[in-house]
């Protein structure tokens, strides 16, 4: 389920372009590289914490959209690209009091994650 999220498959693609260049004999300025690398995650990152917040914000009001196949169909999209990141969040921490915390934990995660993925691409950058 890794390539049910578009980040996951948006950076695959973009290494095997990579790889492929370079197999016809490309060349690659490495610091470039590293710099869209960068950007691409850093971009990456931020869509799946908007996409948890909207999925928190659907979840305030019940039914919203539910009654048209549009919105049923966004509610099934949104459920499976934030399902793998809230999900052993939730297995590893219970409610607390009624209250989900796990979105708040993932937001910090992915920053957390993306922060650190970020400073590693850009000190082997230029």
């Amino acid at each position: 389920m890794l390539f049910a999220v578009p980040g996951y498959s948006l950076l695959l693609s973009c290494g095997v372009v990579a790889v492929l260049h370079l197999l016809i004999g490309g060349t690659v300025r490495t610091g470039a590289l590293m710099l869209e690398l960068a950007a691409l995650l850093d971009g990456i990152i931020k869509i799946l914490s908007t996409l948890i917040i909207v999925r928190v914000l659907l979840t305030w009001v019940p039914g919203l959209g539910m009654s048209h196949p549009a919105g049923r169909a966004a509610h099934r999209v949104l459920a499976q690209v934030t399902s793998p990141i809230l999900d052993p969040i939730r297995r590893l921490m219970p409610p607390v009091g009624g209250l989900d915390l796990s979105p708040i934990v993932a937001i910090l995660l992915l920053q957390l994650a993306g922060n650190l993925l970020v400073d590693m691409l850009m000190t082997l950058g230029p």
